[in-house]
């Protein structure tokens, strides 16, 4: 068998030379998959917490984002990413369904008790096991090309001539996420060799509980990330590591 391989590269760089952080496809590194894509509501309570629970069953710890999408008070107009307006978001990912607990304290600088807040969830269908992507080069610039080719695949149904961007599959003219590694860290440094900051994707492991988690302390103190390693200070958290990935692609 022949160890044969497809990639395709972004708009403007040439494929045979080109960075691999240039690439919007190749077989040699794999891409985040989302599972399912989900917008959930609940109501800011008094007292206590209402928490909402998405089933994927999976079974098995995967890459999610949390977006949170306003509210009553607020509007629907800004979203952010894995926090609500005063501070992170506590989330929660077992093995079968992901966790978002809303307190009475929730975005209590913006938003009120009673209020209905938003949200859109991306469960991924990848496992956050053990990976190490081949590195090809990590140059910051190479293989431009004066040839400004393209390459796109439409989603089942649609027609890739017409159809708007979120209805492709993979177009060139836009980045992907290309895994460079990924784990469970539980030492204080993992290398990834790319010789630049890239972009990642951190949750912390509590074994106690069977299960990963982010809150402000797993995503704010617990990890830094630098040109040459992902860092992880075990004294600062109440867990048991954290499970990572790095991205190709620059933060």
């Amino acid at each position: 068998m022949g160890n044969w391989g497809a990639k395709v590269s972004q708009k403007g760089y040439d494929v045979k030379t080109c960075a691999d952080r240039f690439l919007t496809f190749s077989s040699a590194f794999p891409t985040l998959k989302v599972f399912s894509t989900q917008a959930v509501s609940t109501t800011i309570p008094t007292s206590g917490t209402n928490t909402i629970t998405i089933t994927h069953n999976l079974g098995y710890f995967a890459p999610y984002l949390v977006v949170y999408n306003g509210s009553s008070t607020t509007g629907v107009g800004t979203s952010n990413l894995m926090s609500d307006n005063d501070s992170y978001l506590t989330t929660y990912q077992y093995a079968n369904n992901l966790q978002i607990p809303v307190d009475e304290y929730f975005d209590q600088y913006s938003s009120s008790q009673g209020d209905t807040v938003y949200f859109t969830v991306y469960i991924f269908l990848d496992k956050l096991e053990s990976y190490t992507s081949n590195i090809i080069s990590t140059a910051t610039a190479s293989g431009g090309s004066s040839n400004n080719y393209g390459f796109k695949i439409s989603k089942a149904g649609y027609d890739v001539k017409t159809c708007t961007d979120e209805q492709l599959v993979m177009s060139s003219s836009f980045y992907s996420a290309l895994i460079q590694k990924k784990g469970l860290l539980t030492g204080s440094s993992v290398s990834h060799g790319l010789n630049y900051v890239p972009s990642i994707l951190v949750y912390e492991y509590d074994s106690a509980n069977s299960r990963i988690q982010t809150n402000n302390l797993s995503l704010q103190n617990l990890h830094y990330v630098t040109s040459s390693s992902l860092y992880y200070d075990s004294s600062v958290g109440t867990g048991d590591g954290i499970y990572y990935i790095i991205f190709k692609n620059t933060s």
